[in-house]
């Protein structure tokens, strides 16, 4: 195969840019997906839009996590079947992760149909709030085949060796749902259900796009007739479980934001939370896309016992996701009445003035958060899958919301903006450990090998 022989044995620095400039596009504009409905509900429909928008998110987290869990876990698995030279096995993860990933819409797509308002007080919203929450969510949570799916896909087309493809479809799908936020908010004059509307849509394509990677001449992914083992089905779920631990923890973190700002800033302070997170989750992106774009590297080379280039592999991506997270942080501190303005068209100086200072203590985590990201999906790609989770689970809930309730409680909301950076910080220190600890363990189990032989 091409494409293996080409991360096995071709230029290391061009492998990893080739893999993870169209992994960052793709993600990046994955990102936008939210932060285009973001900017379109606060200009379009306005403070408590945008409140209600993000109490829901934590749904649109759950089902981007059940896809991350299915796709990144069996592209994971598919990826060192490759490296071993299992070419005949390496599809049975990619039909154990379609059939899956079905299932899940299917049950999303029923709780959107009768229990979206539940839902949406279950999520936290009151009575202002409740009607632009339920809307969005019943319209988001009947996307979710096309959410789920697509997610898949991305993860399976790029481990295919058409990292191009998965990009373009985001790219595309990205663009289609921007525009069609302005048409439906805008024109249309359909609100809440508008944004919503556009979001699944855009899906829609980025999915149909996606598939066109079966006519292509180089592709190996098949669905094939098969009777899934326990075993099989639960090294896909571990080898996921962070990145879904990574997205659905997110959901649960905007909960307990959202309940501790409610209580100490209301409304406004809500919005002002969900501008700075959504700017994030843009951020966020690119370490994400780092990460995806460099694990199918990281996973057939580990497959191949190649340890000198997954540890190049990983420098690279932690040097990358370094620099942009200054990028980001500089653009927090120079620009940040100018950022907050662009999701205030009510001119509101309270929300301005909380945007502001949660930019300026916020995004000080952008300096950490690229590394930690980065460490924990090289250990979810070379099967270390007890660190990976420990690092996820951790920073995703067992330290965060410790740490959120303790700051909140000694100093008020700038406590709550600096719950993040604490947390990537403490993250950071751990990960360094975990991944000596790992290094040494995989160069000892090989001498052990060698001398075995």
């Amino acid at each position: 195969m091409v494409q293996r022989e080409a991360i096995l044995k071709g230029n290391i620095t061009g492998v990893f840019f080739r893999y993870v400039t169209p992994g960052v596009i793709g993600m990046v504009g994955m990102s936008l997906y939210i932060l285009a409905d973001t900017y379109f509900i606060a200009n379009g429909v306005g403070r408590l839009g945008l409140a209600a928008l993000n109490i829901g998110l934590p749904a649109y987290n759950l089902i981007f996590g059940i896809g991350a869990l299915l796709g990144i876990g069996g592209g994971t698995v598919f990826s060192i079947l490759h490296g071993r030279g299992e070419l005949g096995r390496a599809n049975r993860p990619f039909t154990i992760s379609a059939v899956l990933g079905t299932a899940f819409s299917l049950l999303f797509a029923l709780l959107g149909l009768v229990a979206a308002e539940p839902i949406a007080f279950l999520l936290g919203a009151t009575e202002e709030t409740a009607l632009y929450t339920t809307t969005y969510l019943r319209v988001i949570l009947l996307f979710s085949p096309a959410f789920i799916l697509n997610n898949i896909m991305t993860a399976f087309v790029r481990n295919d060796g058409n990292p191009h493809l998965a990009m373009a479809a985001m790219t595309i799908s990205t663009l289609t749902n921007i525009v069609l936020d302005y048409v439906c908010i805008y024109p249309l004059k359909l609100g809440m259900f508008g944004a919503a509307l556009a979001t699944g849509l855009g899906s829609v394509l980025g999915l149909l796009i996606q598939l066109t990677h079966f006519l292509r001449r180089g592709n190996s992914l098949r669905l094939q007739r098969i009777r899934p083992t326990v075993r099989e089905t639960l090294q896909i779920m571990r080898c996921g479980i962070s990145n879904f631990i990574t997205e659905f923890s997110a959901g649960i973190v905007i909960l307990a934001f959202n309940a501790v700002i409610l209580r100490l800033a209301g409304n406004t302070g809500v919005a002002a939370y969900g501008i700075a997170a959504n700017i994030a989750i843009v951020c966020t992106a690119f370490f994400n896309g780092i990460g995806q774009g460099v694990q199918p590297i990281i996973s057939t080379n580990y497959g191949a016992l190649q340890m000198g280039r997954v540890w190049r592999a990983f420098l690279l991506a932690a040097a990358c996701a370094g620099v942009i997270g200054l990028l980001f942080y500089g653009a927090g501190m120079l620009f940040p009445t100018q950022i907050a303005g662009l999701f205030n068209q009510e001119k509101s100086p309270e929300l301005t003035a909380l945007a502001v200072r949660a930019f300026h203590l916020y995004f000080l985590a952008f300096a950490l958060m690229g590394f930690n990201i980065i460490t924990i999906t090289t250990l979810s790609a070379m099967a270390q899958l007890k660190e990976a989770f420990a690092l996820s689970i951790l920073r995703g809930v067992a330290v965060i919301l410790p740490v959120l309730f303790l700051l909140s409680y000694f100093f008020g909301l700038d406590g709550v903006w600096l719950t993040i950076p604490v947390t990537e910080l403490l993250i950071a220190l751990l990960g360094v450990i975990l991944l000596l600890r790992a290094r040494w363990k995989l160069k000892k189990a090989h001498e052990n090998d060698q001398t075995a032989a």
